[in-house]
């Protein structure tokens, strides 16, 4: 099996899929496996939630629509991981877009899209049916925005990756009550691990789940 995720000192590493190119100024480490690009856990969601103690393997085929791309941090990770697999990469800031395009130009497992992710139908023809579903998007709706895309492309049984913001939907109450309320809206989703993504992200709340049609 391929190794495309290493633990260097205190720091994780992906294998870079585009050697010689880092997204955001990334340390970058040759090896006997090859190029690896540290993977910032204060940069990346997910990267802290590996570090706080998410144990999960991305198969290198895995099809992935990933909500909220941004310019591409975190994308170009999971790019590394799945180097075999398909990333559907959604944003709907024009800026973020063309930098995203351009951070990911020679990784032919990205495709960019430019749309609304609260309006799924507007890339339907464009995505396929996923087996992961990957959102950190900074909406008041996230949660809708979640099931919305879960049931017109996640496979029955397949994987997500949540990323609640608290302030993103209630800046007026509690992060902690904000959680217990997105999360019983999850309604088909079966929460295998959660995890408050402190000290790397204040108010955030990671959450690995299945989803059930």
């Amino acid at each position: 099996m391929e190794i495309n995720l290493k633990s260097i000192g205190d720091g994780i590493y992906t294998k870079n899929l585009d050697p010689g190119n880092t997204i955001y100024g990334e340390d970058v480490v040759e090896t006997e496996d090859g190029e690896f690009r540290q993977w910032d856990p204060n940069r990346s969601k997910l990267a802290a939630f590996v570090k706080k103690g998410l144990d999960y393997i991305f198969e290198d085929q895995v099809k992935i629509l990933y909500l909220g791309a941004a310019t591409g941090t975190t994308v170009s990770h999971i790019s590394d991981l799945c180097p075999r697999g398909d990333v559907y990469a959604v944003d709907y800031a024009e800026k973020a877009i063309l930098k995203l395009l351009k951070n990911t130009r020679n990784r032919r497992n990205v495709f960019p899209i430019y749309a609304d992710a609260y309006k799924p139908w507007k890339y339907s023809q464009l995505v396929d049916q996923v087996d992961l579903i990957y959102q950190d998007v900074s909406h008041r709706k996230q949660t809708e925005i979640l099931k919305r895309n879960s049931s017109s492309f996640l496979k029955d049984g397949g994987k997500v990756f949540f990323m609640v913001k608290s302030a993103n939907i209630d800046v007026t109450e509690k992060p902690e009550k904000v959680f217990e309320k997105q999360k019983k809206k999850l309604k088909g989703f079966n929460i295998i691990k959660e995890e408050k993504l402190e000290p790397y992200h204040e108010d955030h709340l990671a959450i690995f789940a299945e989803y059930n049609k």
